[in-house]
């Protein structure tokens, strides 16, 4: 049931160092965020508070350490607050590999090449034993809200260049975040679970001013890194629009009956009769 996750996410990839961050000990940790920290924060995280929606184009590779997998491909990607996404990824020569939507709770996924609709709710997908769900796509490519900032951040490092900030949230982990003093941008943003293991570990780069977004700085490519998983995911966006109306009519999956041979269920249910979603069912050289 892993694999289900994985094609997802190996799709939407997203530009991150291999494992998570060993936090320096040489400089004083647990000090409370001062004013000056508190004002990086705000800056570095800015961007996300009026932003809304994307719609982009992207190109995108995922790295299957374990399976030693290389898929590349590119994808159209809409993104909405809080959960709804997009993504319809192709390959070579417009070849359709991949239809992911999410609307609210509900989760479609539909292979071209097998001609199979996988359909359920985001929860089935906790069978998996994964810790990474769509919905935090959208969460990653339109950045925190201004919630973010109520949270309880310490400085835990701190140079000429960068500065470490940590705050803990009982329902999820711990977050990790490293931004560019200069540039007051986000650099890399961690999350660890409530056993204190690395679950996401994602990096930002390329950054470019936008002017639909008041002139702020937004990252182009991403990085994410699973270390249990040993897989990277990585997108370049590109052809962005921000903040436009997007109906919910504009989440659902365009599929002629035709091309639909089966329908099959998200969760343990799928795993029972050994047909699960993998890197290989995305590969359109495989016959």
């Amino acid at each position: 049931m892993k694999n289900i996750i994985l094609s997802i996410l190996l799709i939407v990839g997203i530009s991150i160092n291999s494992g998570c961050a060993i936090i320096p000990t040489s400089r004083k940790q647990n000090k409370n965020i001062n004013t000056n920290a508190s004002k990086i924060l705000f800056d570095s995280i800015s961007v996300g508070f009026n932003l809304n929606a994307i719609v982009a184009q992207a190109s995108m590779k995922a790295v299957d350490k374990k399976g030693d997998f290389t898929l590349r491909c590119s994808a159209q990607i809409l993104a909405k607050r809080p959960d709804k996404l997009l993504i319809v990824a192709t390959k070579g020569l417009g070849t359709e590999i991949l239809q992911l939507s999410l609307i609210n709770e509900s989760l479609n996924i539909y292979l071209p090449r097998k001609k199979t609709l996988y359909k359920g709710k985001i929860n089935d997908l906790n069978d998996a034993d994964m810790n990474f769900h769509p919905q935090d796509i959208v969460e990653q490519v339109l950045f925190p809200t201004k919630n973010f900032l109520n949270l309880k951040w310490k400085t835990i490092f701190e140079d000429e260049k960068v500065i470490m900030l940590q705050a803990k949230q009982k329902s999820l982990g711990r977050h990790l975040l490293t931004i560019n003093k200069e540039t007051r941008t986000l650099m890399r943003r961690q999350l660890f679970n409530n056993k204190d293991v690395c679950a996401i570990d994602v990096a930002f780069s390329r950054y470019k001013k936008s002017k639909e977004l008041e002139g702020k700085l937004y990252p182009r490519k991403f990085k994410l890194h699973f270390p249990t998983e040993k897989k990277d995911l990585y997108i370049v966006l590109r052809k962005i629009s921000f903040n436009e109306n997007l109906p919910t009519k504009e989440f659902i999956l365009n599929i002629p009956k035709k091309n639909i041979k089966k329908i099959k269920p998200l969760g343990k249910r799928l795993s029972k009769d050994g047909d699960n979603i993998s890197l290989n069912d995305l590969d359109i050289n495989k016959e």
